[in-house]
């Protein structure tokens, strides 16, 4: 469905929701906001171009109220095959969703570092790191962040909110980790034109937990062998 056609909106627990379609076998992104009738209201959804990234790209046009134009959003999550393949994907997300409107927002698990200095200097180290295409994707040999992700970002006019937060406020939590690499990888990268009138900015927690050893029924529950037929 393109954007000159009816938004694609489906509730989820009680949350419109709008759905990207990715590239078989992964499963796409899932976008959801909170409806306000005459404030904020999908008006439209894009995805047209969600086979260039690995997981898919789709674009959500809102009406905001006290906006000139909709803004419109795309919901990333690139991927870790590269750096350079995570870079090329940013920069698709970028040139879409500004072709879409000047206030504009990519956000979503970027797979990589903040810009330089955008991280606090929190960078840990990766010789911590224990999954190799993490490390891989995200440092340069020499054990060096690689920005390069964040980095076309910013080129491309899309600019890192909590950073500018930490900046403007001295408010140092907004450089904290997400993820369990140690790295802010989940961002929203915002066009100058909404970021000069952002007021702040928060994250939700997650329930994510990481999985434990296989449980096993109490003994009275287990199955007994059967009688063996002859």
């Amino acid at each position: 469905m393109n954007s000159s056609t009816a938004p694609s909106t489906t509730w989820t627990c009680g949350w419109p929701a709008a759905w990207s379609t990715a590239a078989p076998p992964f499963g796409g992104n899932l976008m959801l906001y909170r409806h306000q009738p005459g404030v904020l209201e999908q008006v439209g959804w894009s995805d047209a171009y969600e086979r260039e990234h690995y997981n898919g790209l789709g674009i959500a046009l809102l009406h905001v109220a006290g906006l000139p134009e909709r803004l419109a959003v795309a919901g990333v999550h690139l991927t870790t095959v590269t750096p350079e393949a995570a870079a090329t994907e940013a920069v698709w997300a970028a040139d879409r969703v500004l072709r879409y409107s000047d206030h504009a927002v990519v956000i979503g698990d970027l797979n990589s570092h903040p810009a330089h200095g955008d991280d606090g200097g929190t960078a840990p180290d990766p010789r911590d790191i224990t999954k190799d295409l993490d490390r891989t994707c995200r440092w340069h040999a020499d054990g060096s962040p690689n920005r390069t992700v964040a980095e076309r970002l910013v080129g491309s006019g899309l600019y890192d909110a909590a950073a500018h937060l930490a900046r403007r406020t001295g408010l140092t939590t907004h450089y904290a980790a997400t993820g369990r690499g140690g790295v802010r990888v989940d961002r929203a990268h915002l066009s100058r034109l909404l970021l000069d009138r952002l007021l702040d900015y928060s994250r939700s927690p997650s329930t994510w937990q990481p999985p434990g050893p296989p449980s096993r029924p109490p003994r009275d529950q287990r199955r007994r062998p059967g009688p063996k037929a002859r």
